[in-house]
């Protein structure tokens, strides 16, 4: 969609004030922003020459662009740097912050032919207090037609496609006014509206809000288990590794068979080991710890959802 000034007031308390999934690009002073310390300063300062004002937004804003990479590093400033140079090498090479490049229109080209075969759907809500929400359930997809018909470069800049879409629901889900309505409508509710931030809450002391993943590995079988789609699936996710930083809130794995052990043993290696602390297992669908964020009647849409479904 295309970029504007800043979105719109809600109509009333029984919808949000925009769209997540079609909703406004937010400009960085429409974004909440997590604490700015001196060392988000420095980490600036060293890449400079490689940031650009797209990539910043993008990625969340002035504090939390810089706030992902030292997050991502644990605090070690020099990797920060490291990691932050190579995110903007990459999204330079593949033109992700210039929407009119020929990378930009291929991948969404792209991302419309092979859209079928994924698993993947974003919900239409967050969380109590504003974490966007993704659903995947892998009992229908066939990885061997699938690699009949898309090279790992095809499939590759697919989840890149998914990637950047992440972002920009963040930014939404996080901007002022979206999180001004959650507050709202809490207190409307007689809740604790002190757990979610509003825009008149104190600067700097905003927490960001990343995604919440649930992957329902009901039905899987040795058909979706195909070894080169497992193997081609690891590298891709890299990408996402490398260049997405601090996007997983957690991620719940339900209803998953033991036929899944070998696979989950070659993915996990790709994964960092912070990613892997934020992820449960779970050989059934695990409700309870959902209700953390989720209300039941949110959690039984999530697995109505077909993915396949969803509009591009």
């Amino acid at each position: 969609p295309a970029a504007v000034a800043g979105p719109s007031a809600p109509r009333s308390l029984d919808e949000p004030p925009f769209p997540l999934l079609r909703g406004p690009e937010m400009a960085n002073e429409d974004i909440l922003q997590p604490p700015h310390p001196a060392v988000l300063n420095q980490l600036k300062e060293r890449v400079a020459d490689v940031a650009n004002p797209s990539m910043v937004n993008k990625l969340g804003g002035p504090s939390r662009c810089y706030e992902r990479f030292m997050l991502a590093r644990k605090g070690n400033l020099d990797a920060a740097e490291k990691m932050f140079r190579e995110t903007a090498a990459f999204r330079a090479e593949h033109g992700l912050d210039d929407p009119d490049s020929e990378q930009t229109k291929q991948r969404l080209e792209n991302f419309r032919k092979f859209r079928h075969f994924w698993a993947g759907a974003f919900m239409d809500f967050t969380t109590r207090d504003g974490s966007p929400v993704q659903y995947f359930r892998f009992k229908d997809i066939r990885p061997k037609e699938l690699l009949k018909q898309v090279t790992e470069e095809e499939f590759g800049a697919f989840y890149v496609t998914w990637m950047e879409e992440t972002l920009t629901i963040q930014n939404r889900c996080n901007s002022r006014e979206y999180q001004q309505w959650l507050k709202d409508v809490a207190a409307a509710k007689c809740d604790d509206a002190s757990t979610v931030a509003g825009p008149s809450d104190r600067a700097g002391d905003y927490k960001w809000k990343n995604f919440i993943e649930i992957h329902d590995l009901g039905g899987l079988g040795r058909t979706q288990l195909y070894m080169p789609g497992i193997l081609m699936l690891s590298r891709v996710l890299k990408l996402g590794q490398g260049n997405y930083p601090e996007n997983l809130r957690a991620s719940f794995l339900c209803n998953v068979p033991w036929v899944f052990a070998g696979a989950w043993n070659i993915i996990s290696r790709v994964l960092d080991p912070a990613t892997r602390e934020k992820i449960t297992l779970s050989n059934k669908g695990p409700r309870d710890k959902l209700r953390q964020y989720l209300t039941d009647e949110q959690i039984d849409e999530v697995f109505a959802v077909d993915p396949s479904s969803q509009p591009v």
